[in-house]
């Protein structure tokens, strides 16, 4: 496997007492799957992905990709966060540019993959405003197109289309549908929308509240792509059955 999850548990302390946030999370993921995480605010969806990722690490258990410890972040793999993360004196274009700068890539080639990200997140407009000069949507479309312009192996997402309108968002959503059915990068998800999970991933994970423990993992068919098939409302009212009985 990929990505191995192995009995990871995390605990914070708060007012010196503990609080258990994840509690024996086993997962595997293969390379190239698109998963994700669901469940209620609160249930350790972002602490896992922040482990994932390198930012943290588990109280318990270990995390390995490719057969490797998951000691820190790497340019290998990217994190698209609520936050945007962007730099105020770089223009959109800059802020693409970035990690791609880090590459040590080419003036010309840098051009190019950064004008195929903006028209892929519909920034053509923009890409010469500064952060300030645009909207919050449009700051987190420069989030994602900065992860994706690196062509990473992994792509860590949380949350990433809260601060969209819902023509955005689900414009954003296609867009990295093709981009995953193109090129196959593993994609790690966060989310609490039903139906978000449902149209982006092929398996979901499902977290119970606090503390999170994995109560079902569901392999999502292709046919439940399609709004209102008889796959998606059969894979919708499976979700809403675990969910009403973890409530």
């Amino acid at each position: 496997m990929y990505i191995e999850i192995n009995g990871v548990s995390k605990q914070f302390m708060h007012n010196e007492s503990p609080i258990m946030a994840l509690k024996d999370i086993n997962l595997t993921i293969e390379k190239g799957e698109f998963i994700s995480f669901l469940g209620p605010s609160g249930c350790g969806k972002t602490t896992l992905l922040n482990m994932l990722a390198g930012y943290d690490k588990p109280t318990e258990g270990e995390i390995k990709i490719g057969s490797k410890v998951v000691e820190e972040p790497s340019i290998k793999r990217v994190t698209v966060f609520q936050g945007y993360g962007l730099l105020p004196w770089r223009t959109a274009r800059k802020n693409i540019e970035l990690g791609l700068e880090s590459l040590k890539m080419k003036k010309k080639e840098r051009k190019q993959v950064v004008d195929h990200f903006i028209d892929m997140v519909g920034l053509t407009d923009f890409a010469d405003h500064f952060p300030y000069e645009i909207s919050g949507g449009m700051r987190q479309k420069v989030a994602i197109a900065r992860a994706l312009a690196v062509d990473p192996e992994i792509i860590f997402m949380d949350e990433p289309f809260n601060a969209l309108d819902l023509i955005s968002r689900s414009i954003i959503q296609k867009s990295i549908l093709d981009f995953w059915n193109e090129r196959k990068k593993t994609i790690i998800f966060v989310t609490h929308f039903l139906n978000e999970a449902i149209k982006l991933a092929n398996r979901i994970v499902i977290f119970s509240p606090y503390p999170g423990r994995i109560v079902r993992i569901l392999d999502v068919p292709p046919g439940a792509k399609i709004d209102d098939s008889p796959e998606y409302q059969e894979i919708k009212n499976e979700i809403i059955s675990v969910c009403e009985v973890l409530s």
